[in-house]
């Protein structure tokens, strides 16, 4: 098979772009690729991960969740007061996952009952939740110092991070309720075609609701990545540079915006594949406010020739031997 044809294919593409860009990024320095950098672009990735999950399952149903960096944030705060307020893990995970299903059933509730497009939706439930996470802060910050937290965030297990396994775990456990479940497979039916999905006797505005829902509980893990790095909780610790790592690690890793496809283990590329960007840009000593950038320039460049090789590749097989 050729390299054509595999670029083209939405389940070996992810992987390919991620060793392509390795190689590219490493050519240009060295150390980008080297052991210890690695490591740490695969400890970048993981909330990453976390995050992009949630985003793959609303893409898949055909929506998109602009919400879903703001309300890691939220979690995240709503988490830091909890515990600081009462010391308790236990109520300290409650409040976050409480926190983040509310926000979840109030995005699918706007998408499936009162039908608003869920790129309305969410871009409002996200402005709404801004302004809620700067007014119950001040500006200020929380410090929270969870040794289970920390330990999820910072620990080792035979040297391979925490964070990490907590990430793959998540990832795991996402990919097989997606392809092994009835609900997991009603999202991928309703984001391919909703008429027909409703007509097999799925019911849409259920399906939707529950596949928000679904989608928050991987927010909330991110919250809890997040924490776990570092205790301390402000108002920008995820926010809207973590959503466009989310939706650039799911459009990477295959993910179709127009529901109906996409995999974990294309996300998990994808996120890598993120994070290797990230991670070059601040070995390259590029100044903070170009990274950006420098970012989007490089996803935008893949994309397009994945997309420019896919379609060559499709061309070729139409053609008459």
């Amino acid at each position: 098979m050729t390299v054509s044809r595999l670029l083209g294919n939405p389940r070996t593409a992810p992987l390919l772009i991620l060793i392509g860009l390795a190689l590219v990024l490493g050519l240009i320095d060295p150390r980008v690729v080297s052991p210890a950098n690695l490591g740490t672009i695969v400890i970048v990735a993981a909330p990453v991960v976390l995050i992009a999950l949630s985003a793959m399952i609303v893409l898949i149903s055909g929506g998109i969740d602009l919400s879903a960096g703001m309300t890691a944030t939220f979690c995240a705060i709503v988490m830091g007061t909890v515990q600081v307020t009462t010391g308790s893990l236990a109520l300290t995970l409650l409040a976050g996952l409480a926190a983040a299903m509310v926000v979840g059933l109030a995005n699918g509730l706007l998408v499936s009952v009162l039908r608003i497009p869920p790129f309305i939706a969410t871009l409002a439930t996200m402005v709404m939740l801004q302004g809620l996470t700067l007014y119950s802060t001040r500006g200020g910050v929380l410090i929270v110092k969870d040794p289970v937290l920390r330990l999820i965030g910072q620990g080792t297990i035979f040297q391979v991070p925490l964070i990490v396994l907590f990430a793959a775990a998540a990832a795991a456990i996402c990919g097989f309720v997606l392809r092994n479940t009835v609900p997991g497979l009603r999202i991928y039916a309703i984001g391919s075609d909703p008429v027909a999905a409703k007509l097999s006797g799925i019911r849409p505005i259920r399906q939707l609701v529950v596949t928000y829902l679904f989608a928050s509980v991987f927010i909330f893990l991110c919250a809890c990545a997040l924490i776990g790095r570092v205790p301390i909780v402000t108002p920008t610790m995820g926010g809207t540079s973590l959503l466009l790592d989310a939706l650039s690690a799911a459009v990477l890793g295959g993910v179709s915006i127009f529901g109906g496809s996409g995999t974990v283990v294309g996300l998990v590329c994808g996120a890598l594949a993120v994070s290797l960007i990230t991670t070059a840009t601040q070995i390259f000593g590029l100044d903070p406010s170009a990274i950006g950038l420098v970012k989007g320039g490089i996803i935008l460049v893949v994309l397009a020739l994945n997309r420019g090789i896919a379609w060559v590749s499709s061309r070729a097989m139409r053609l008459p031997a």
